[in-house]
């Protein structure tokens, strides 16, 4: 509820470029890169299974109390 309060959005949650451009150089991974819209559904995913609006952020109001938190 802090991070919306303070204007803390959807769009605030990226990952750098480089890591959808430049290929991992160590590691299972290596030689690959994300994604980006592999990413993009993942985080829409995270954003529901958290009880928050995937394009807002704003958590639900059934979220809020269910963690106490429904007064603010």
């Amino acid at each position: 509820m802090f991070n919306y309060r303070e204007g803390f959005r959807r769009e605030d949650d990226r990952l750098p470029d480089r890591f959808f451009e430049n290929a991992f150089t160590i590691g299972p991974k290596k030689g690959s890169v994300l994604d980006r819209s592999q990413f993009d559904s993942t985080l829409t995913q995270y954003y529901k299974d958290r009880g928050w609006d995937p394009d807002t952020t704003e958590p639900s109001e059934s979220k809020l109390r269910e963690l106490g938190l429904d007064s603010i």
